[in-house]
């Protein structure tokens, strides 16, 4: 199992699917949707260029970031940045905060819980 550092926590959340927004049927889980993706790659902390392929996804980045475990004074950072820009520095700055906690995992359930199933598939 990964090991998390202390200053990487998520918020307690509900999750409801948005079939609105997938062209298919939506996995009933996370481990569904990850079902076909090996373990190890799981497990591995998330490099930049998959971050930054996220970050041009991302229609707006507050739809994601409470998700990311970011506290109210760290999303403030990114404002006044053109919105490409915020994008990307919330991912890394998730990346950065949660150290080697950051993998594919818990991105994927951070998009899950964010109602972003159909870029969890782009991620892994």
């Amino acid at each position: 199992s990964a090991n998390f550092t202390s200053g990487c926590s998520y918020p307690s959340f509900s999750r409801t699917v948005s079939y609105t927004r997938l062209r298919m049927a939506a996995p009933e889980s996370l481990e569904e949707c990850l079902r076909a993706v090996p373990e190890e790659r799981l497990e591995q902390v998330c490099l930049d260029d998959h971050l930054l392929e996220l970050s041009r996804e991302l229609s707006r980045w507050p739809e994601v970031s409470p998700f990311l475990g970011l506290s109210e004074t760290e999303e403030e950072e990114f404002e006044g940045r053109a919105v490409g820009r915020q994008r990307i520095d919330v991912l890394r700055k998730w990346r950065e905060k949660c150290g080697s906690g950051a993998t594919y995992r818990r991105l994927s359930e951070a998009l899950w819980r964010a109602q972003r199933v159909d870029l969890i598939d782009k991620l892994c």
